[in-house]
Protein backbone atom coordinates (compact mmCIF):
# COMPACT_ATOMS: atom_id res chain seq x y z
CA UNK A 1 0.00 0.00 0.00
CA UNK A 2 2.83 2.39 0.70
CA UNK A 3 4.53 1.22 -1.93
CA UNK A 4 1.52 2.13 -4.40
CA UNK A 5 1.10 5.66 -2.61
CA UNK A 6 4.86 6.60 -3.08
CA UNK A 7 4.26 5.55 -7.18
CA UNK A 8 1.38 7.52 -6.92
CA UNK A 9 3.18 10.29 -5.41
CA UNK A 10 6.28 9.96 -8.04
CA UNK A 11 3.94 9.74 -10.96
CA UNK A 12 1.98 13.24 -9.99
CA UNK A 13 5.87 14.63 -9.70
CA UNK A 14 6.84 13.54 -12.65
CA UNK A 15 3.86 15.10 -14.63
CA UNK A 16 3.89 18.03 -12.84
CA UNK A 17 7.73 18.58 -13.95
CA UNK A 18 7.40 17.54 -17.59
CA UNK A 19 3.62 20.07 -17.93
CA UNK A 20 5.82 22.48 -16.32
CA UNK A 21 8.70 22.19 -19.00
CA UNK A 22 6.02 21.52 -21.73
CA UNK A 23 4.05 24.60 -20.23
CA UNK A 24 7.98 27.27 -20.10
CA UNK A 25 8.63 25.60 -23.76
CA UNK A 26 4.89 26.76 -25.39
CA UNK A 27 5.64 30.00 -23.38
CA UNK A 28 8.78 30.61 -24.63
CA UNK A 29 7.42 29.54 -28.60
CA UNK A 30 4.86 32.03 -28.16
CA UNK A 31 7.56 34.74 -26.80
CA UNK A 32 9.66 34.42 -29.48
CA UNK A 33 6.55 34.08 -32.28
CA UNK A 34 5.51 37.52 -30.71
CA UNK A 35 9.36 39.17 -30.30
CA UNK A 36 9.34 37.80 -34.34
CA UNK A 37 6.24 40.10 -35.13
CA UNK A 38 7.51 43.03 -33.55
CA UNK A 39 10.57 42.93 -35.69
CA UNK A 40 8.91 41.89 -38.65
CA UNK A 41 6.44 45.20 -37.90
CA UNK A 42 9.33 47.71 -36.92
CA UNK A 43 11.40 46.91 -40.08
CA UNK A 44 8.18 47.22 -41.81
CA UNK A 45 7.51 50.41 -40.64
CA UNK A 46 11.11 51.75 -40.86
CA UNK A 47 10.48 50.63 -44.89
CA UNK A 48 7.24 52.28 -45.08
CA UNK A 49 9.04 55.37 -43.79
CA UNK A 50 12.31 55.90 -45.37
CA UNK A 51 10.27 55.00 -48.95
CA UNK A 52 7.25 57.40 -47.63
CA UNK A 53 10.43 60.17 -47.20
CA UNK A 54 11.63 59.46 -50.28
CA UNK A 55 8.75 59.79 -52.08
CA UNK A 56 8.10 62.96 -50.40
CA UNK A 57 11.08 64.55 -50.93
CA UNK A 58 10.75 63.48 -54.87
CA UNK A 59 7.60 65.38 -55.06
CA UNK A 60 8.46 68.13 -52.60
CA UNK A 61 11.80 69.13 -54.95
CA UNK A 62 9.65 68.46 -58.36
CA UNK A 63 7.24 71.17 -56.55
CA UNK A 64 9.91 73.49 -55.88
CA UNK A 65 11.06 73.23 -59.41
CA UNK A 66 7.56 73.92 -60.75
CA UNK A 67 7.63 76.83 -58.14
CA UNK A 68 10.58 78.45 -59.37
CA UNK A 69 9.45 78.17 -63.11
CA UNK A 70 5.85 79.54 -62.55
CA UNK A 71 7.46 82.65 -60.25
CA UNK A 72 9.83 83.05 -63.70
CA UNK A 73 7.12 82.53 -66.24
CA UNK A 74 4.97 85.30 -64.56
CA UNK A 75 8.28 87.33 -63.78
CA UNK A 76 8.64 87.66 -67.97
CA UNK A 77 5.07 87.71 -68.64
CA UNK A 78 4.68 90.75 -66.08
CA UNK A 79 7.21 92.44 -67.76
CA UNK A 80 5.99 92.12 -71.22
CA UNK A 81 2.62 93.24 -70.13
CA UNK A 82 4.36 96.14 -68.60
CA UNK A 83 6.05 96.89 -71.39
CA UNK A 84 3.29 96.28 -73.70
CA UNK A 85 1.12 99.39 -71.23
CA UNK A 86 4.03 101.85 -71.61
CA UNK A 87 4.20 101.56 -74.96
CA UNK A 88 0.46 102.13 -75.37
CA UNK A 89 1.05 104.80 -72.99
CA UNK A 90 3.48 106.57 -74.59
CA UNK A 91 1.94 106.51 -78.01
CA UNK A 92 -1.50 107.51 -76.61
CA UNK A 93 0.52 110.84 -74.97
CA UNK A 94 2.59 111.50 -78.40
CA UNK A 95 -0.62 111.55 -80.54
CA UNK A 96 -2.35 114.47 -81.52
CA UNK A 97 -5.65 114.81 -80.66
CA UNK A 98 -8.08 114.62 -83.35
CA UNK A 99 -9.52 111.62 -85.31
CA UNK A 100 -6.21 109.57 -84.84
CA UNK A 101 -6.10 109.69 -80.87
CA UNK A 102 -10.13 109.06 -81.14
CA UNK A 103 -9.47 105.92 -83.66
CA UNK A 104 -6.87 105.18 -80.90
CA UNK A 105 -8.91 105.07 -77.73
CA UNK A 106 -11.42 103.07 -79.66
CA UNK A 107 -8.59 100.35 -80.30
CA UNK A 108 -7.69 100.50 -76.85
CA UNK A 109 -11.82 99.93 -75.77
CA UNK A 110 -11.53 96.88 -78.23
CA UNK A 111 -8.36 95.86 -76.40
CA UNK A 112 -9.85 95.87 -72.98
CA UNK A 113 -12.90 93.74 -73.96
CA UNK A 114 -11.02 91.22 -75.45
CA UNK A 115 -9.29 91.30 -72.86
CA UNK A 116 -11.85 90.58 -70.06
CA UNK A 117 -13.00 88.38 -72.32
CA UNK A 118 -10.44 86.31 -72.24
CA UNK A 119 -10.47 86.50 -68.69
CA UNK A 120 -13.93 85.53 -68.06
CA UNK A 121 -13.44 82.45 -69.84
CA UNK A 122 -10.18 82.02 -67.76
CA UNK A 123 -12.49 81.96 -64.71
CA UNK A 124 -14.93 79.85 -66.61
CA UNK A 125 -12.62 77.35 -67.17
CA UNK A 126 -10.28 77.73 -63.36
CA UNK A 127 -14.92 76.87 -62.17
CA UNK A 128 -14.41 74.00 -63.86
CA UNK A 129 -11.48 72.48 -63.20
CA UNK A 130 -12.36 73.29 -59.24
CA UNK A 131 -16.03 71.17 -59.65
CA UNK A 132 -13.95 68.59 -61.57
CA UNK A 133 -11.21 68.77 -58.45
CA UNK A 134 -14.32 68.40 -55.73
CA UNK A 135 -15.64 65.49 -57.42
CA UNK A 136 -12.31 64.11 -57.25
CA UNK A 137 -11.84 64.64 -53.78
CA UNK A 138 -15.17 63.26 -52.77
CA UNK A 139 -14.40 60.06 -55.31
CA UNK A 140 -11.09 59.76 -52.95
CA UNK A 141 -12.60 60.69 -49.80
CA UNK A 142 -15.11 57.72 -50.51
CA UNK A 143 -12.08 55.30 -51.83
CA UNK A 144 -10.17 56.61 -47.99
CA UNK A 145 -13.65 55.33 -46.31
CA UNK A 146 -13.40 51.85 -47.93
CA UNK A 147 -9.78 51.41 -46.99
CA UNK A 148 -10.64 52.08 -43.53
CA UNK A 149 -13.15 49.74 -43.59
CA UNK A 150 -10.83 46.67 -44.65
CA UNK A 151 -8.04 47.74 -42.18
CA UNK A 152 -10.38 47.29 -39.44
CA UNK A 153 -11.67 43.90 -40.69
CA UNK A 154 -8.16 43.30 -41.15
CA UNK A 155 -7.01 44.33 -37.88
CA UNK A 156 -9.90 42.24 -36.25
CA UNK A 157 -8.55 39.28 -38.06
CA UNK A 158 -5.11 39.80 -36.83
CA UNK A 159 -6.35 40.44 -33.26
CA UNK A 160 -7.27 36.59 -33.59
CA UNK A 161 -3.86 35.37 -34.42
CA UNK A 162 -3.55 33.10 -31.57
CA UNK A 163 -5.96 30.93 -33.64
CA UNK A 164 -4.56 27.99 -35.90
CA UNK A 165 -2.32 29.06 -38.51
CA UNK A 166 -4.98 27.41 -41.48
CA UNK A 167 -7.82 29.46 -39.73
CA UNK A 168 -5.72 32.71 -40.32
CA UNK A 169 -4.75 31.85 -44.40
CA UNK A 170 -8.45 31.37 -44.54
CA UNK A 171 -8.52 34.99 -43.20
CA UNK A 172 -6.47 36.60 -45.49
CA UNK A 173 -7.48 34.97 -48.64
CA UNK A 174 -10.79 36.01 -47.67
CA UNK A 175 -9.17 39.49 -47.14
CA UNK A 176 -7.40 39.40 -50.30
CA UNK A 177 -10.73 38.34 -51.69
CA UNK A 178 -12.50 41.15 -50.86
CA UNK A 179 -9.68 43.91 -51.42
CA UNK A 180 -9.90 42.37 -54.82
CA UNK A 181 -13.47 42.83 -55.37
CA UNK A 182 -14.20 45.90 -54.10
CA UNK A 183 -10.82 47.82 -56.31
CA UNK A 184 -10.69 47.73 -59.94
CA UNK A 185 -7.26 48.41 -59.67
CA UNK A 186 -6.14 45.18 -57.07
CA UNK A 187 -8.72 43.39 -58.96
CA UNK A 188 -6.53 43.72 -62.03
CA UNK A 189 -3.54 43.36 -59.50
CA UNK A 190 -5.35 39.91 -58.48
CA UNK A 191 -6.21 38.55 -61.92
CA UNK A 192 -2.21 38.72 -62.88
CA UNK A 193 -1.04 37.51 -59.84
CA UNK A 194 0.55 33.81 -60.13
CA UNK A 195 -0.42 33.08 -56.37
CA UNK A 196 -4.07 31.33 -56.29
CA UNK A 197 -6.26 32.43 -53.76
CA UNK A 198 -8.91 29.52 -52.78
Amino acid sequence: MYLAKVRLVSAAFLQRIFRGMLGRKAAHNERQRLEDMRRRHEASVKIQSTWKMKIAREEYRVLRVHLLASVEIQRVFRGRLGKKKAARVRKWESTEPGADRLKLGLDLINESKIAFERQQEEIDALHRAQERTEARVSHIHAELKESEQELSILEREVSGASQPLSHSNQSTNNYIIRSCKTSTTLSKICRSSPTSVS
